[in-house]
C-alpha cells in the first residue's frame, strides 16, 4: 500500500515538474520586447539578424506602394531616426500616416528591415480628439501643432 502511495506521488511530481518545466521553458522562446527606431542604431548586426520587434511612426507620405502586388515600402521615424521596411502581407485598416507601427522581422543586406509582421495603432483611436488633428501630428515630437499652445 506504502509502495502504491509512493509511486503515485513521484507520479504527480513528475508530471507537473514536466509541466513547469515545458511552461518556464516556452516563455524565454516567445516573449520578445520591441526596440525603438532610434535602439535599433546601436544593436548589433547579429541581433538584427536574428530577428527584432521594432516599434516607430509611419512617416506621413512615405508609402510606396507596388503596383499589383500586396509589397509595399515605408519609413518608420522615432526621435529623428529613420528606417526604411518593406512588407508584403496584407496591412492593417490602421495602418495610416503618422500611426505608430510595430513591424517584427529581420534586416536584410539590402540595407532595409523585412517585415514579417506588421502592427499600427491609430492615434485617433487611442487619443482624446480635443484639439486634435492627424494632419498636425508631427511624429518626431508626438504632438499636435496645438499642445503645448494655451
Amino acid at each position: 500500500m506504502v509502495a502504491k502511495k509512493t509511486r503515485v506521488a513521484f507520479a504527480i511530481t513528475l508530471i507537473v515538474g514536466a509541466l513547469l518545466w515545458l511552461t518556464i521553458g516556452s516563455f524565454g522562446d516567445n516573449m520578445q520586447y520591441f526596440v525603438t527606431v532610434n535602439d535599433v542604431s546601436s544593436m548589433s548586426q547579429e541581433e538584427l539578424e536574428q530577428g527584432v520587434r521594432v516599434k516607430g511612426y509611419l512617416v506621413p507620405g512615405s508609402i510606396e506602394e507596388t503596383p499589383n502586388s500586396l509589397e509595399i515600402f515605408f519609413t518608420l521615424i522615432e526621435s529623428g531616426e529613420t528606417m526604411r521596411v518593406r512588407f508584403d502581407q496584407e496591412r492593417p485598416d490602421t495602418f495610416v500616416d503618422s500611426s505608430e507601427v510595430l513591424v517584427e522581422g529581420k534586416f536584410t543586406d539590402a540595407g532595409y528591415f523585412e517585415a514579417k509582421m506588421l502592427m499600427a495603432k491609430c492615434p485617433s483611436k487611442y487619443e482624446t480628439t480635443d484639439n486634435y488633428d492627424i494632419k498636425d501630428y508631427d511624429p518626431t515630437t508626438h504632438q499636435t501643432a496645438t499642445e503645448g499652445t494655451d
